[in-house]
């Protein structure tokens, strides 16, 4: 075990790497698989919502990653969370729930295809390499409206 010395007015004091040394250190980020939103119903038919952190919150509010401009929409709706590699859908408590190809939700692991209900939004969620069109790609905060 390595051994760092560091040096204080009382003297060296030894901090023996792997305990308190170690617990300061982050465990490295997760390799995400490229994950995307895309709008299927509303004005923005196509539009492409790049997931690019581990958590993207959407709903009516203005500090949300994805803005939901409908009021069947709680202002705080929903969230995309990573978890050991894995995309969930977690909903937040919403008054008109989060739905996962037409089932109510609480938190839902998520696969390349699924449906996922909004108030009256409608997206599709998708993983894998494909290159995302840049013309089609949203701002990471954007106001998505109904028509």
């Amino acid at each position: 075990m390595a051994v760092v010395r560091k040096t204080t007015q009382s003297g060296t004091d030894a901090i023996r790497w792997g305990t308190a040394l170690s617990a300061m250190i982050p465990e490295p980020r997760q390799e995400v698989e490229p994950a995307r939103l895309v709008v299927d119903r509303g004005t923005d038919v196509g539009a492409e919502f790049a997931l690019t952190a581990e958590r993207t919150r959407l709903g009516r509010r203005r500090d949300c990653d994805i803005v939901i401009d409908d009021p069947t929409v709680s202002r705080h709706h929903a969230e995309l969370v990573v978890r050991d590699d894995q995309w969930f859908v977690v909903d937040g408590g919403s008054l008109n729930g989060t739905y996962v190809n037409r089932a109510p939700v609480e938190t839902a692991p998520l696969r390349d295809g699924d449906e996922i209900w909004i108030g009256k939004m409608r997206f599709t969620f998708r993983t894998g390499d494909r290159e995302i069109r840049p013309d089609r790609v949203e701002d990471r905060t954007a106001v998505v409206r109904l028509s």
